[in-house]
């Protein structure tokens, strides 16, 4: 799709791509596991509702955004509509309803969560133009 549009990427290897397919695994679970142990904290609920909004920010980009240039399908649309949008979605307004976390917190929280991902893409890209066979540092 970017050669398309002119864009030229250097694309990670399948090596990279599983380190950083693994790491997008474990984070969020992580993540989860300790906000979800011991008693309420306002920051544990911050904690969910980043990672909630950096799977909302993936539906849109690049899903969603990758399935209307593709024309109608691209891969991993189907999972992010049916099961990131509406759970993560649902998970930011318990959150929100659950009073331990205040209007400014939230938003900031979700606002962390949303840099999240294109800093990780973009770290993952450099990586792997570093590590790309014949480059000279």
């Amino acid at each position: 799709m970017l050669a398309r549009w002119g864009v030229t990427v250097a694309f990670p290897p399948w090596s990279i791509m599983q380190i950083a397919l693994a790491g997008a695994t474990l984070v969020p679970i992580a993540l989860i596991w300790i906000a979800a142990r011991g008693p309420f904290r306002w920051w544990k609920d911050a904690i969910i509702a980043g990672v909630a909004t950096v799977f909302l920010v993936n539906v849109l980009v690049p899903h969603l955004i990758a399935a209307i240039a593709l024309g109608g399908y691209a891969p991993g649309i189907i999972t992010a509509l049916i099961l990131n949008l509406p759970i993560c979605s649902l998970v930011i307004r318990h959150v929100a309803r659950g009073g331990l976390l205040s209007p400014a917190r939230l938003r900031l929280a979700m606002a962390a969560g949303a840099l999240m991902l294109p800093l990780t893409t973009g770290t993952i890209l450099v990586i792997a133009a570093m590590l790309q066979p014949g480059r000279t540092t």
